[in-house]
């Protein structure tokens, strides 16, 4: 049996959904997760889906996170500037990391894009190995096909993906379709991590449209539309805590607060899916069959990096704005990648479990010598 230990970055659902998934992997196979850090910006905690769904002590640090300025776009040099400030802080998270591991003894940590594994690799000498798990691992990918242009987007999220990666053993990079190992960069390829309820839920086809907004000033585009198109019904997710749930608040507009098991149940029914591009919501759509219209937040790079490859694997359609019109016309064109995609999520099992397997005993094996 493994003893493994989480460090995730817990800013929006993904990681966390993808903690979870792992989380049931790992149980299912015999093995043990001892412990979970996670890393949340100021005056949060973890959420309540997270709690529920691990069976392990949970700690929660500060980890930088994301500045979006008037709510529509990333403004880059906010987070830049508002992260530098507190540097020492984010660094001491790498005691906290450290005594984690000394109580808790785990054979590896897990790290699940969270910026503190880096730093206590940099820090402390490590007693167990780190294993990286993201889909940003796959942008440094040999075979992989990114975007062009924005090469500075794209090389400060590189610096960033390096940084969470600092001494890691292995990548595990999440991706939409099947791709070979890329030995040189340490990096094995494997299918996305999605929890056991996306994978229970009834399939249907109902006359509506499902949105999911990570930020609520999003709102306003949507509704725009919307209300110049009052006979499309949409149901929209919020990540914002003081709305009323289920408030029709225009004609066939009705707005949800996030509920992991609630979404799930409407993105089972709808007729397709229009998010901000988040890799975790298009793979869930992904598998259920329906067709996703991924609308990036402006400046986001590495969601405008997610709905290119997306659209490649064939989950839908990317746009810089939230054209329904556009989408609705392309919902009967769209073709059901779902079995393909089913089936390569059927290796997944496998792939971890030998990966992590493999990685402790190599570990053990060159500490030794």
């Amino acid at each position: 049996m493994m003893k493994l230990l989480f460090i995730v970055q817990g800013e929006g659902r993904g990681h966390l959904t993808q903690a979870i998934a792992m989380y049931e992997i790992l149980t299912r196979n015999g093995h043990k997760v001892v412990a979970t850090i996670v890393g949340l910006s100021k005056n949060k905690h973890a959420p309540d889906f997270y709690i529920d769904s691990i069976k392990a002590p949970i700690y929660t640090i500060q980890s930088p996170y994301l500045n979006f300025g008037n709510g529509k776009s990333l403004n880059l040099l906010k987070t830049i500037a508002g992260q530098l400030g507190k540097a020492k802080k984010y660094l001491s998270n790498a005691k906290a990391v450290n005594d984690a591991v000394s109580f808790h003894k785990p054979d590896a940590i897990l790290n699940f894009y969270e910026m503190t594994a880096g730093f206590y690799s940099y820090y402390y000498k490590q007693k167990v190995p780190i294993i990286c798990i993201g889909h940003q691992y796959l942008i440094s990918h040999k075979d992989f096909e990114t975007i062009k242009g924005k090469a500075v987007d794209r090389m400060l999220l590189n610096v960033n993906t390096r940084l969470t990666s600092i001494g890691s053993s292995r990548k595990l990079a999440l991706s939409f379709s099947t791709m070979n190992a890329d030995i040189e960069n340490k990096i094995t390829v494997i299918p996305p991590l999605l929890r056991s309820s996306i994978k229970l839920a009834k399939v249907e086809s109902k006359n509506f449209l499902l949105a999911y907004v990570t930020n609520h000033n999003l709102l306003e585009d949507l509704l725009e539309w919307q209300g110049k198109n009052s006979e499309t019904k949409i149901h929209c997710f919020l990540d914002k805590k003081d709305i009323e749930d289920d408030t029709e608040i225009q004609k066939n507009f009705i707005i949800h607060k996030i509920d992991a098991n609630h979404f799930i149940e409407k993105m089972a029914k709808c007729k397709g899916l229009i998010t901000t591009a988040g890799f975790e919501s298009v793979c869930e759509a992904m598998y259920l069959g329906k067709p996703v219209m991924m609308v990036p937040i402006k400046k986001h790079i590495e969601q405008r990096i997610n709905a290119h490859d997306g659209q490649r694997a064939g989950a839908g359609i990317y746009n810089s704005k939230f054209n329904i019109s556009k989408f609705i016309d392309y919902i009967p064109q769209h073709k059901d990648v779902s079995s393909k995609f089913k089936k390569w999520l059927s290796k997944g099992d496998d792939i971890i479990i030998n990966t992590i397997e493999t990685v402790i005993k190599e570990f053990h094996e060159n500490t030794i010598n």
